[in-house]
């Protein structure tokens, strides 16, 4: 399975788990406050697993939201005892400090050049620039998680169509693409959005078509001809 996969099904079954346990509770088949109480650590150590399995390189938020969710929850179950946000902010001080430290080699700001016909990238608790030169460019995805994407498609070119998926679940995308392009974007915004800042070609039948389709949790993306749209 590929790790795309793995942050769009996360998000999806993080809605779908929030719609269930709400109806449950509306039929008075469950406690949805109390069972979230119990069990809602489980959630940033999904998070910070996909991070880690998505993008090893960029280890350091990942990890620590996994040992804040793993801390967290024993103290939910009862088999630690301590203050655990006292321990919290001096952790993501320490942090910050190699994160800085480490930012040259860890993080890096240069944009990756790619060719290839698809996009597939996932972002958790991190950045990435991605430059796609592709001259049969077909789409891809884009899973932006707590973190940030910046897709420059103005060099690629699309044959006839071509479908990008983007999920931005507390993070967010800049889309660039080139004049000329047909850009349609449709999904679904739970407290979240989108906003086309492309111009239409005034052949839109025998222009590339590029559809977008979003799900936005909680976060959002641009798309247009350059960077401030």
């Amino acid at each position: 399975m590929k790790t795309k996969s793995l942050a769009q099904i996360f998000t999806g079954l993080l809605v779908i788990g929030l719609g269930v346990g709400l109806f449950l509770n509306s039929l008075e088949i469950i406690d949805f406050g109390s069972t979230i109480k119990q069990w809602w650590p489980v959630i940033p150590i999904g998070i910070g697993i996909i991070g880690l399995m998505s993008s090893p390189r960029q280890w350091v938020w990942p990890l620590l939201l996994v040992g804040f969710g793993v801390a967290a929850l024993l103290k939910q179950l009862g088999y630690v005892d301590f203050n655990l946000w006292s321990l919290f902010w001096p952790t993501i001080l320490i942090v910050v400090g190699f994160s800085i430290i480490f930012q040259n080699t860890a993080w890096g700001s240069r944009p990756k050049v790619a060719d290839d016909d698809h996009t597939d990238v996932t972002v958790i608790f991190a950045g990435q620039n991605v430059r796609n030169v592709s001259q049969h460019y077909r789409g891809g995805a884009i899973s932006a998680i707590f973190g940030g994407v910046d897709l420059d498609l103005r060099d690629a070119k699309i044959e006839s169509e071509a479908t990008l998926t983007v999920v931005a679940a507390f993070g967010g995308a800049d889309i660039k693409v080139p004049e000329g392009w047909v850009v349609r974007v449709k999904g679904m915004p739970v407290f979240g959005g989108w906003e086309d800042k492309t111009r239409k070609p005034t052949d839109q039948k025998n222009a590339p078509h590029l559809t977008i389709t979003a799900t936005c949790m909680f976060g959002g993306f641009s798309v247009g001809h350059k960077n401030n749209g």
